[in-house]
């Protein structure tokens, strides 16, 4: 969405622009949830992994998302994210509701995001599980 189209459409929206990592960080830890609903392309190339989603869990942050690509290897449906089918966009609004009605259910959300993080995704304990793999069929 353009600056124009929203409003066009009287959004209540700010295009921050580029930013810097430090300033994600802090943006994404002040926010209540994470929105990024990501599709199919025509061509049928979908969404990798998508390390913001990654990062938006290690701030305690939900994720609400579509059900697309590697999306739901990064988050755990139900547990630190809530996602609807691609395109329906009734279902993503709803769990965006949802999460912005029950604080309880952010919190929760926000910490098991946060240690689905650090007991999946985190570099060190990644790394030495390859290597250990390495060391077994060398």
């Amino acid at each position: 969405m353009k600056a124009k189209e929203a409003i066009t459409r009287d959004l209540n929206v700010n295009f921050i622009g580029a930013a810097s990592a430090a300033e994600i960080r802090e943006q994404l830890a002040r926010c209540w949830l994470f929105v990024a609903p990501s599709v199919t392309a025509a061509d049928g190339d979908t969404e990798g992994l998508g390390m913001v989603f990654l990062e938006a869990q290690a701030l305690q942050t939900p994720v609400v998302s579509f059900r697309s690509g590697g999306l739901v290897e990064a988050v755990e449906d139900g547990v630190t994210a809530l996602l609807s089918e691609e395109r329906d966009v009734t279902g993503l609004a709803a769990a965006i509701a949802s999460l912005l009605e029950d604080s309880s259910l952010r919190r929760d959300m926000g910490a098991a995001g946060r240690l689905r993080v650090e007991q999946h995704f985190d570099v060190r304990k990644q790394c030495a599980k390859l290597e250990q793999i390495y060391d077994e069929i060398s």
